[in-house]
């Protein structure tokens, strides 16, 4: 779904058709991230001799499987230690410094490297429609109308002058309410 479409829905939740929700809704998608996601597979990365760190895609959350050269590589366990796995002269991988670090070098060059992972949702735009599914698309909507009423709050309580027919209290009912409806659904999705 378009920025577009959903900032119709979004604007229409909060009765207001000039309503700046895009931030709302961004942020919206992205803690939608953290319950859902999408699985994807990166197949662009290579094997350089000797290395031993590979990148991974910008909307990575996590590795869910590593292939190198049709061998899967198991994820160093958080009771194992680099000096044991030196012994066994066993490959292994773990996330640091954004990238996926690896516990022995490389042995060629060339090989193709396979990456599971799950992946954040895409940001919709203009002309970039979100990847989140249909089903969850309900929670984009309640979850930007709960956060733009927050930013609307603060700004009743700060400008008073500017919206001087309502109070911080009612649009922090009004927040409330829409967020009761957001934890009740994501709790019937999860």
């Amino acid at each position: 779904m378009l920025l577009g479409a959903i900032q119709t829905i979004v604007r229409a939740n909060v009765n207001d058709a000039a309503a700046d929700v895009d931030q709302s809704i961004v942020d919206a998608v992205n803690f939608l991230s953290n319950f859902f996601h999408v699985r994807k597979i990166d197949t662009s990365e290579t094997t350089v001799l000797d290395a031993t760190v590979i990148d991974y895609a910008n909307d990575f959350l996590r590795v869910r499987k590593l292939v190198i050269n049709g061998d899967f590589i198991k994820e160093l366990g958080s009771d194992e230690d680099l000096e044991s796995i030196d012994d066994e002269d066993t490959q292994r991988w773990f996330i640091a410094d954004g990238q996926i670090q690896l516990t022995r070098g490389m042995s060629s060059t060339g090989d193709p490297i396979i990456i599971h992972y799950d992946a954040e949702f895409i940001q919709p735009e203009a002309a970039v429609s979100t990847d989140v599914p249909c089903k969850l698309l309900e929670l984009i909507f309640v979850g930007a109308t709960y956060r733009y009423f927050g930013i609307l709050a603060a700004k009743v309580m700060t400008e008073r002058e500017g919206l001087p027919d309502v109070s911080p209290k009612e649009i922090l009912a009004a927040r409330d309410d829409w967020k009761k409806m957001f934890d009740d659904l994501l709790k019937k999705l999860t």
